[in-house]
């Protein structure tokens, strides 16, 4: 267990946050905890750092944060600038701190993105090139400043140097997201806002109603501009009957310009779901990229994550798919599957290398909150399942998708990732996805709808102010708003879901 304890409740209550973020990437496998010296007295012999009791005492002063562990104490003064408020500067420290202090404990232990906690390092990266004025200085800052290595570093950089190439091209507009959280099945490791076909079908058609609802309503409040990329995601949008995903797409016709549409894709993640009447009726409607994802070629762990369908079965839909005239396939795998090592991964990228799809996306297994694997997990059913990626696994991709002609094209991180490290996505020449793009950039609204959907609004004035959750006001130029995750409470609350629509982007 690791203790982290704070001086006092108030900052308890800011930066315990940061403080476990960093703890739980350096001791993925240990619970930790937080608590302040407002609930207790401490002595010395409460402060250490050993592989029997974990403790850290966190003092704020005006100016530097301290770090206590035992005989130790580091401190660093707190750099901030007008574009942060103290209370993210403080945290900022707060995570460098830590970090550095428990490298040292662990005699020089490193993670691969250093102190880095966020989904997005490479917006990050970009930020920082803007404030240097360089891309050389950036990374110096990015190196030596917040601990990244050198290999995740250059990784970083070459996915920042394609999206703006990406970027620079792109004409004004918005996003268009579709939720359908609907599947055949919800995989062992899944999250996201999704419910088994098979037990929710009585509720599809109705869900399908709100859905056109929403569409009708919320097209008015973009009818000045048009959208430069649609995306159907889930759940498997593709399990839905013919005759939903017919009235889908005419929903998406009748309500949205979609005859200038630079990407148009549809996630057919189930092979299983997959067929020449649902690929010629995504066709017919201009879908132009689709995903064909079975996360592992390997038959016994397609069993142990709740997959039912077989390997052959995706190479049959990859096939279906070419079939219909698609030349923008992507398939999606995940490194660190239960029981499997750098052969079954070996194995998956082999037979994906013979189907020949235009991109890649490789994750990272991620144990979610609220996923089967977790619960599995925690009360030890697995307990005799790796889940482990290795430095060999990830080389091992680099050389099969250089060899299949693409480069990595965006970049992003989850909380609880195996290894600390990241989900990539690699494309062949202008096969990338827009929408992906635009997502990890935050540079175009998204107007997003369904169970579970987050619509952005990026306003053109970077100066605009807004409040802060710490009170402080700060510059920013993106406000949020959700749809709530369940499905029947999304169907109940419909209006209230597009009232929050009209407020964000009326």
């Amino acid at each position: 267990m690791i203790n982290i304890i704070f001086d006092n409740a108030d900052n308890k209550e800011l930066f315990e946050g940061a403080a476990i973020s960093i703890c739980r990437a350096f001791f993925p496998d240990d619970q930790v905890v937080s608590s302040s010296d407002d609930d207790h007295t401490l002595d010395d012999s409460a402060l250490s750092l050993t592989k029997e009791s974990r403790t850290l005492y966190l003092k704020f002063e005006m100016g530097v944060v301290r770090v206590f562990t035992g005989d130790v104490e580091n401190a660093m003064r707190v750099r901030t600038d007008d574009d942060h408020s103290m209370t993210e500067a403080v945290r900022s420290t707060l995570k460098k701190l830590l970090y550095s202090t428990l490298e040292t404990a662990l005699e020089g232990r490193s993670l691969p993105w250093g102190c880095l906690t966020g989904v997005r390092p490479v917006h990050f990266l970009s930020k920082l090139i803007r404030r240097e004025g360089s891309e050389e200085a950036a990374v110096r800052v990015f190196e030596n400043e917040f601990h990244v290595s050198r290999k995740k570093s250059k990784l970083a950089l070459s996915v920042y140097q394609k999206q703006q190439s990406i970027l620079k091209d792109m004409r004004e507009g918005y996003s268009l997201y579709v939720g359908i959280p609907f599947c055949p099945s919800v995989c062992l490791y899944c999250s996201f806002v999704s419910y088994p076909i098979s037990a929710f079908g009585g509720m599809v058609d109705k869900y399908m109603m709100a859905l056109k609802r929403e569409m009708e309503v919320c097209a008015s409040l973009m009818k000045d501009k048009t959208p430069v990329s649609v995306y159907i995601g889930g759940g498997t949008p593709t399990a839905l009957s013919i005759e939903q995903l017919t009235f889908l797409m005419e929903c998406l016709k009748d309500n949205f310009d979609l005859s200038s549409v630079d990407e148009f894709t549809c996630e057919a993640g189930r092979p299983d779901t997959i067929n020449d009447e649902k690929m010629a009726v995504l066709k017919e409607y201009g879908v132009n990229r689709i995903s064909v994802n079975p996360q592992t070629m390997n038959q016994s762990t397609l069993d142990i994550i709740g997959r039912h369908h077989t390997p052959r079965q995706t190479e049959l839909a990859f096939e279906c798919a070419r079939r219909a005239g698609f030349d923008n396939i992507n398939m999606d795998i995940i490194m660190g599957l239960p029981d499997e090592g750098y052969y079954e991964l070996e194995r998956t990228l082999t037979a994906i290398e013979l189907l020949g799809p235009d991109a890649l996306t490789v994750h990272s297994l991620a144990v979610k909150k609220g996923s089967t694997l977790m619960e599995k997990l925690i009360t030890r059913d697995m307990s005799t399942l790796s889940l482990n990626v290795t430095g060999q696994m990830q080389d091992l991709v680099t050389s099969y998708v250089q060899d299949m002609g693409m480069e990595p094209y965006y970049l992003y991180r989850q909380k609880r990732i195996t290894d600390n490290i990241e989900n990539i996505g690699y494309a062949k020449p202008g096969k990338h996805c827009i929408y992906n793009v635009i997502t990890m950039e935050e540079t175009q609204s998204v107007l997003a709808l369904g169970a579970g959907a987050i619509s952005k609004r990026v306003y053109d004035d970077p100066e605009r102010e807004a409040k802060a959750p710490d009170g402080t006001m700060r510059r920013r130029n993106i406000e949020r708003c959700d749809n709530v995750k369940e499905v029947a409470a999304y169907i109940e609350r419909i209006d209230e879901m597009i009232d929050r629509k009209r407020a964000l982007f009326g």
